[in-house]
């Protein structure tokens, strides 16, 4: 991998350094746990990578099972912009109060496997110098003191 930054060829590694799980060697991209968590919510909808890579079958709704025959369960072209590692529709994920498919032993064991394989690495908020520069759209600069911090989301189960 070679760093945009340092222009040196770097490893990621997945030791712990500087409260990372992941990050390059240099240290000039670290991971960021929310565009993680987004991304990997993402794969968790995508019919092909679910199961390619965590080996268990994307879960799907009860009430899109029935769907899931002629692809009625998959989510239109163009409402967003599909999953993050191979661009294919995903299941859809407008599901009412009471849906259960999160709380699906298969939904979590995908969840746990996938986790350990995905991360989003973006740009060290330390070498974020300029004033509009930030490592991606869960950080902002505070207006004061301007420093970057990160605005989290809360959190997808």
């Amino acid at each position: 991998l070679n760093c945009p930054i340092c222009n040196e060829d770097v490893e990621i590694t997945t030791a712990k350094r500087g409260g990372c799980k992941q990050q390059t060697f240099c240290g000039d991209y670290v991971v960021c746990n929310e565009c993680t968590n987004d991304s990997l919510q993402k794969i968790m909808r995508c019919p092909t990578c679910c199961e390619q890579y965590s080996k268990i079958p994307a879960p799907i709704c009860s009430h899109l099972s029935d769907a899931s025959n002629n692809n009625a369960h998959l989510a239109r072209k163009g409402s967003g912009s599909g999953c993050p590692l191979c661009s294919g529709k995903m299941i859809k994920d407008k599901c009412p109060q009471n849906c259960s498919r999160k709380d699906l032993a298969s939904y979590n064991m995908a969840k746990t496997i996938l986790s350990d394989l995905v991360f989003v690495l973006v740009k060290n908020p330390d070498s974020c110098i300029e004033e509009s520069d930030r490592p991606c759209s869960h950080y902002c600069r505070c207006t004061k003191h301007k420093t970057l911090f990160t605005n989290r989301n809360k959190g997808a189960k």
